[in-house]
């Protein structure tokens, strides 16, 4: 009896341990949330913040020191879970110590005085915040490497939860830190600080879809010398006589020559590899207007309205207002109701769009944090890319979501595009379901569908000939309201192609390669209202590592599923 409860007292006195480093570990992280957020705003409260989360952490590290659990932890299996929260105590406090401190003293540097101001950007204030940037970096890179090497997997649920959040949780921060310490390094220079920069932004349309997300419809050029930022012109036509066109290579002749992508603008960005695409819109552009960008830049609606949520609505000449809430519908839709026919009225007008746009932005009135923040989250979402005629700058811009590239390497990989071959405006009610389903293993290779379910949901109402793609000569081929895709998948290298069908019947394909990745396209009619299903039959190279599975940006996110696991 007397064995009996002294081991019930031990039990309870290690079980009140664990509570209490529970507790503090959960408050410890809630510190660090709070102190996250409160890095660009008052610094008092973030240094009560991080004072607070250090002092959670090392309490939860002495209720774990203590002897009942010192002892539990050198004990095989029983031991796991107390070892892992020691590890996650550890964590936490080197961030509240090492990590987040040099981070909000970078932002104080940035936002000691105005960082943009009557259109010039304060490269100094850039460059002095480096050195702080660069370290919070290190250390929140080296707490995340830490976080990992944590076991995973323990007798006990909720230690396990916490690991995989606190994983989470400094993913998300070196995400960012990583992103800001290379814009950080990149700006300087990219502003012009040590010589005049040109910049070319090509405004896609994505109520037509292409390769990187919509029809170049208009281009924006301005520089930047020493910060200042100067609009030099809008190019709302585009027109160009034939010329000489870039030589992109074989594969790329191969797979998009047909249709002399390097010489037309519509056709300039049917291939989902950005730096295709840039090079190309720089090239047409030098043609057209004399000017060699030395950086481009493609930009879609939902990448403006990312923008306009941070600096506020622009107001027209005419009075009229462009909201984060209405720019998509206006420029892809509206647009084409209210100019109709009169195409060069209906360009003019995204013209004064794209220049009030600009003219908000080097304004300054608004909040930084802000802007980067919606920046940030266009270009995650694909909305902004950006390439660099630069070598050094470019090999940087590749390595964010900025880049936009196809990556050239083994690895499994899955990339399905569309394309409007149509010359319609009907992509803007164009829905799309993707299924990426792994299947059976063999001693190298894998089975692999792709299910894409497209659908139009164009409405039955007047809609003017451009939208429906009965505007050019030899228009209106379809049944009314229908649109053609090309429905392309770029896949994994060494992969083969076993079977296509739409909508369970077999069709004819095209095929090439792209920076060694096959591609396997086909031209399907989507009627208005009737879903069509593209499934894609591979086999793929055995491998055990997560599919990567980019998003085309059109004007509606697609609906991406990846079911099944790789091979182990």
């Amino acid at each position: 009896m007397a064995a009996l409860l002294i081991t019930l007292c031990f039990v309870i006195w290690c079980s009140i341990e664990l509570v209490r480093a529970r507790a503090d570990l959960s408050s410890a992280r809630g510190h660090l949330i709070a102190a996250q957020a409160s890095i660009s705003g008052d610094s008092s409260l973030l240094d009560r913040e991080l004072v607070s989360a250090g002092a959670s952490a090392r309490s939860a590290r002495q209720s774990l020191d203590r002897p009942p659990l010192r002892g539990l932890a050198r004990l095989p299996w029983i031991g796991d879970p107390i070892d892992s929260t020691k590890s996650i105590a550890d964590v936490l406090d080197q961030v509240a110590n090492t990590a987040l401190p040099p981070a909000a003293e970078a932002v104080r540097t940035l936002t000691t005085r105005p960082l943009l101001d009557a259109g010039r950007i304060d490269v100094n204030a850039i460059r002095g915040s480096q050195p702080a940037l660069g370290t919070a970096a290190s250390a929140t890179a080296d707490a995340l490497r830490q976080a990992q090497q944590i076991r995973a997997r323990t007798w006990l649920g909720p230690v396990n939860r916490a690991r995989s959040e606190l994983v989470d949780q400094l993913t998300r921060l070196d995400s960012t830190l990583r992103s800001a310490r290379t814009a950080t390094d990149l700006a300087p220079g990219m502003l012009g600080a040590d010589r005049k920069r040109t910049y070319l932004v090509g405004l896609q349309n994505n109520a037509e879809a292409r390769g990187t997300g919509g029809l170049v419809g208009g281009l924006v050029l301005f520089s930047t010398d020493r910060g200042r930022i100067t609009l030099d012109r809008v190019v709302k036509d585009l027109a160009l006589p034939p010329g000489r066109g870039l030589d992109l290579g074989a594969d790329y002749r191969n797979l998009y020559g047909t249709t002399d992508p390097t010489q037309i603008w519509q056709n300039s960005n049917q291939s989902p590899h950005f730096p295709y695409a840039a090079r190309i819109w720089r090239s047409l552009a030098r043609q057209l207007t004399g000017v060699t960008a030395d950086v481009v830049i493609g930009i879609d609606p939902p990448g403006l309205r990312s923008i306009l949520s941070a600096t506020g609505p622009i107001t027209l000449d005419d009075g009229e207002t462009a909201t984060a809430d209405n720019i998509v519908q206006l420029t892809e839709s509206a647009a084409y109701a209210r100019f109709d026919t009169d195409r060069s009225g209906r360009k003019t007008y995204l013209a004064d769009i794209a220049e009030a746009t600009f003219d908000r932005i080097t304004s300054g009135r608004f909040q930084i944090k802000a802007l980067a923040e919606a920046f940030g989250d266009a270009t995650k979402n694909g909305r902004i890319a950006m390439w660099s005629q630069v070598p050094a700058e470019q090999a940087e811009l590749a390595a964010t979501d900025l880049g936009h590239e196809v990556p050239y390497g083994p690895g499994p990989y899955a990339n399905v595009v569309v394309n409007n071959s149509y010359a319609s405006k009907l992509d803007y009610y164009l829905s799309r379901a993707i299924t990426y389903r792994r299947g059976a293993c063999a001693d190298t290779t894998q089975e692999i569908l792709v299910d894409v379910t497209l659908r139009s949901d164009v409405p039955d109402t007047r809609l003017s000939p451009e939208v429906l793609g009965t505007f050019l000569p030899g228009g209106g081929t379809l049944p009314p309201r229908s649109n053609k895709l090309t429905v392309s998948l770029y896949s994994s290298w060494g992969s083969q192609l076993t079977a296509l069908t739409v909508d369970g019947v077999s069709v004819g394909l095209g095929r090439g390669t792209e920076l060694g990745h096959p591609a396997h396209y086909t031209v399907v009619t989507l009627p208005p209202g009737k879903p069509v299903t593209v499934q894609f039959a591979l086999t793929v190279p055995r491998s055990d590592a997560d599919l990567v599975v980019p998003v085309q940006p059109l004007t509606n996110p697609a609906d991406v599923r990846v079911l099944g696991q790789p091979c182990r």
